[in-house]
């Protein structure tokens, strides 16, 4: 089979989806797309096993894209989901420190924020305990009141039926047998049979843990190469606080076991470590080798040179126990007997398609968008890439199609 279309994304995810969408509100609806993903449904990858929330841009560096399209993309998914019956949990958030030394970097913090424009209190103790009775908090706190929760889940597939009935088509179970960037081409096997699919108008590239190999097949992502990062989390079957609790951030590359609430349950985690494969969820599902190797080479070096990186990778290696998981949760909040270790039961992993610069062997903070004349590639979309997912694909159809 043989199929021509204006415009082929590779991408059955948040950001995939959301490029359709702006491609659709552009050009009026007269643009034929179509969705290709290698899984058998949408947002089965990092769309659909993030926590849900949504940032009101407080951590990002100012001038950076996350912090330009964060406070956007907050007031958009909002809207969004209240337009379109998604249950929004608007709980808010309150970022505590425990000691001096975090209550100095708090204060850089809420700096930050308010240079990004992001609508946050900084509240006293007794004020912190009126928002979250059970909060530990040394002296002060920032209180976010525009953060907020959703079940990512339901948001994806919303937009996917919008997306269908405006004339989308999605292609599922895609295997990619060969990719002609020259020629405008891609050929795919998608249940046994052999598709050739021709694009006139930009080939986008929304592949994430894949998408720095797709690049390379366009001559792009030279010097970059993703490192997969999987988080765990663990679930509590019940609501237990108002609000959501983060702990001050001490380290650029990881935020920290923080509490996340929803309408019927609660969130502890997520811990970070190194994947061995990009798709290293459980056990030895999906492994590859080859990835095994270069994931494990590429850690080893980037322990070896990166001393802030190798400093609190160390600390994370603590949390691999669920008791010190629990205990360094228990750092923000106090239950007293109300949760046991029993609670806490171990929820679906997630990994980010972190996005590491072999010249200088840093992690990338921001998002990345390289592009040729015929393609378009979105690389490095972490958190907060779902907040930020439609204000970042608007600016990228604006500016690249």
């Amino acid at each position: 089979m043989r199929y021509s279309v204006d415009f082929l994304i590779v991408g059955a995810g948040i950001v995939g989806m959301f490029t359709a969408y702006n491609i659709l509100e552009k050009y009026q609806n007269k643009k034929k797309i179509i969705i290709i993903d290698k899984e058998k449904e949408v947002g089965i990858h990092a769309s659909g096993k993030n926590s849900g929330v949504i940032h009101a841009g407080i951590y990002y560096t100012p001038d950076s894209l996350k912090a330009k399209f964060c406070i956007e993309g907050n007031k958009f998914l909002t809207d969004y989901c209240e337009k379109n019956g998604i249950p929004i949990n608007k709980v808010g958030k309150l970022i505590v420190p425990t000691c001096v030394e975090e209550l100095r970097k708090l204060h850089d913090l809420y700096d930050r924020a308010k240079r990004n424009g992001a609508q946050v209190e900084l509240v006293s103790h007794k004020q912190a305990k009126e928002i979250e009775p059970k909060v530990r908090v040394f002296e002060q706190a920032i209180w976010s009141p525009k953060t907020s929760t959703i079940d990512p889940v339901k948001l994806i597939y919303k937009l996917y039926e919008q997306l269908m009935d405006r004339g989308v088509s999605f292609l599922f179970n895609c295997r990619i047998l060969s990719l002609k960037p020259m020629e405008n081409m891609i050929l795919l096997n998608t249940q046994g049979k052999d598709v050739v699919l021709i694009w006139n108008d930009k080939f986008i590239n929304c592949a994430g843990l894949y998408a720095d190999m797709i690049a390379r097949k366009f001559g792009l992502a030279k010097n970059y190469i993703i490192l997969p990062f999987r988080g765990m989390y663990y679930q509590i079957n019940k609501k237990v606080l108002n609000t959501n609790v983060y702990p001050v951030p001490t380290s650029k590359y990881f935020l920290g076991v923080h509490w996340t609430v929803y309408d019927d349950k609660t969130k502890v985690g997520p811990n970070a470590f190194t994947a061995f494969w990009r798709e290293n969820y459980q056990g030895l599902n999906n492994f590859s080798l080859s990835e095994l190797i270069q994931t494990v080479s590429l850690n080893i070096i980037l322990l070896l040179k990166n001393k802030e990186y190798r400093i609190n990778a160390l600390k994370e290696l603590k949390k691999i126990r669920k008791k010190d998981f629990i205990e360094e949760a228990f750092k923000l909040v106090e239950m007293g007997s109300m949760l046991n270790i029993d609670d806490f039961i171990k929820a679906v992993p997630g990994i980010r398609a972190q996005i590491l610069n072999l010249k200088n062997f840093e992690l990338e903070e921001d998002f990345i968008v390289e592009n040729t004349e015929n393609s378009v590639h979105i690389l490095n979309i972490v958190s907060p890439g779902l907040t930020a997912s439609y204000p970042l694909t608007k600016m990228i159809v604006e500016k690249f199609i």
